[in-house]
């Protein structure tokens, strides 16, 4: 018995609705594979199951070529400061990142964003559910905390960053809720986007407030400071 055309166009949706959802089901189950190098200390209780340590939404980085393997030993020499780009490209981890030809920024740590039409004002959503490596939660305040504790503070950046800057006006960081970060400049910044990809004081992420506090004057007293740099061995706690 011949099938109605009608009939056929049912069979073919159908088939490619599961073949759709076995796709799905497969790159989900990919994307939360958890590494060989990782699975005993995860057996043992050592560290969180893969899907307890990535965010809500993931970024998934699909390999231009093939997937590589695990493991394996990465030797290289670096020369000097001419080479400061090695370690650059390993802690490369920006709010946004480039594609991989080159043409334009994508997500990263946030995950997207929103511009006015006059170019003056960028808003980030980042990754909700991102942690640090000691499992302390990743977000906005991190963010906050270099621009109000390290760009703001004239001891420790008493030049302002020129990708912040336009027309000579820093511009104003502010976190929305612990998920999203705003920028707003006097003048259109036609280029952030770019910038916030690239290699600027953010490129490796911000700083981790919750560790680093117990290092700046604004949050320890004084003389605990300086008991701590005088232990550790150095001139100043801006070391």
């Amino acid at each position: 018995m011949a099938l109605r055309s009608g009939s056929k166009s049912q069979v073919l949706l159908a088939a490619l609705l599961v073949l759709l959802s076995c796709k799905i089901l497969l790159a989900e189950e990919r994307s939360l594979g958890e590494s060989p190098l990782f699975t005993g200390l995860v057996a043992r209780g050592e560290l969180p199951p893969v899907a307890d340590r990535l965010p809500l939404n993931p970024a998934v980085v699909i390999p231009l070529e093939r997937t590589g393997q695990y493991g394996g030993t990465w030797r290289r020499a670096h020369m000097g400061m001419v080479d400061e780009a090695g370690w650059e490209r390993l802690t490369y981890d920006p709010l946004l990142r480039w594609s991989p030809d080159y043409t334009k920024p994508v997500p990263n740590i946030a995950e997207s964003w929103e511009v006015t039409e006059d170019g003056k004002q960028f808003t980030f959503y980042l990754r909700k559910g991102m942690k640090w490596s000691d499992g302390e939660p990743f977000s906005a305040p991190d963010y906050m905390f270099w621009y109000n504790d390290v760009i703001l503070n004239e001891d420790l950046t008493p030049v302002k960053p020129n990708w912040l800057t336009i027309e000579g006006e820093l511009g104003v960081m502010a976190a929305l809720d612990d998920h999203t970060l705003r920028f707003t400049f006097n003048h259109p910044n036609g280029v952030i986007l770019q910038w916030l990809a690239s290699w600027t004081e953010l490129f490796a992420g911000p700083p981790p407030a919750h560790y680093l506090r117990q290092y700046h004057p604004k949050y320890v007293q004084e003389d605990s400071l300086n008991a701590v740099v005088e232990l550790e061995g150095y001139d100043t706690w801006m070391a």
